[in-house]
């Protein structure tokens, strides 16, 4: 009997050396699990909302790269046909000098050779008034045009760099966006595999707990083990 005790005793010895062990490393691991999960949610969370501002500022800045193109090409129409009007004017200015030139050469040399030259002074000098004029409204012509050059041309430049530095930064965020989306697959499976290592571990440990944790006992199995008891002792 008394062998049968110790037998007992020492197997109950070392169940409970090997449930505190399984209990304390299960209890380690389980929250240690459970932690490393919320970890990688909260990264994959964050990486989430990153990738999604990302998405919102690729399109504003797409959004301001077309209006800066239909700006460009609006630009570009009002310059052509300012050039046209230019020239077109330009081209009348010129040939109203040149005749206005030609009729006071023509006059001064015709009268040039008569006595009577004074007599076409008057003309003469209302021609070359209109030449002095001419001449300054041909200049005006010309400065306003080079003016309206480089007007264009500044806002044009302007516009290339606004367009340069906005096409980089599509770039740029394109290029984190993708690989914020590789990151966001990677920790959504690190993710489901720690989840399903915790799970395994809590399975586990509420198998040992189920093994290792006493139970109350009720009044019945209080009194079966009470006689199995008195028969052994008996024996």
């Amino acid at each position: 009997m008394i062998t049968k005790l110790e037998d007992a005793a020492s197997a109950d010895a070392a169940k409970q050396a090997f449930c505190d062990k399984e209990l304390t490393q299960t209890k380690e691991e389980k929250e240690d699990k459970a932690d490393d999960v919320k970890e990688l949610h909260t990264k994959n969370e964050q990486a989430s909302s990153k990738a999604a501002k990302l998405k919102e500022e690729v399109a504003r800045l797409q959004s301001e790269l077309s209006k800066i193109t239909k700006s460009q090409a609006v630009l570009d129409r009002l310059r052509a046909k300012e050039k046209d009007i230019f020239e077109a004017n330009k081209a009348k200015a010129e040939k109203g000098l040149a005749g206005t030139q030609m009729a006071i050469k023509v006059l001064k040399d015709y009268y040039a050779k008569d006595d009577s030259a004074s007599a076409a002074s008057g003309i003469i000098g209302i021609l070359e008034d209109i030449e002095s004029k001419m001449t300054a409204y041909l200049a005006d012509l010309t400065s306003d045009e080079e003016a309206a050059i480089a007007e264009y041309n500044a806002m044009s430049q302007e516009n290339g760099v606004d367009m340069a530095a906005k096409e980089k930064e599509v770039d740029y965020d394109t290029r984190e966006s993708k690989e914020l989306g590789k990151s966001m697959a990677e920790l959504s499976n690190d993710e489901d595999t720690t989840q399903d290592q915790l799970d395994a571990v809590s399975k586990y440990r509420a198998k040992i707990e189920q093994e290792c944790i006493a139970k109350p006992e009720t009044f019945k199995e209080r009194k079966k083990r009470r006689e199995a008891e008195l028969a052994g002792l008996k024996e």
